[in-house]
């Protein structure tokens, strides 16, 4: 984490175009959105269903780790992972 918010350079972040927030030294370097991670992410298994390639700006989740679509509401497909 330390190594990535060493690369991110400053601009100004703007999720609906193409921005100038860039990372400078990485292999590949992230050229837009990119910005410095300030606590880690909680990483939760998803068992059979469908796979999530890309989240732009990742999901959000209730307490039950539930993936929360736009409505709020729990997705149907996704269920929470096994215990």
């Amino acid at each position: 984490m330390s190594g990535f918010n060493a690369a991110v350079q400053p601009g100004t972040f703007d999720d609906t175009i193409l921005d100038d927030c860039r990372t400078q030294g990485l292999a590949p370097d992230k050229t837009h959105w990119a910005r410095r991670i300030e606590e880690s992410a909680v990483l939760l298994p998803i068992r059979c269903g469908p796979g999530i390639t890309f989240t732009y700006l990742a999901t959000r989740v209730n307490k039950e780790a539930r993936m929360l679509m736009k409505d709020g509401k729990p997705s149907a497909n996704m269920s929470r992972p096994a215990r």
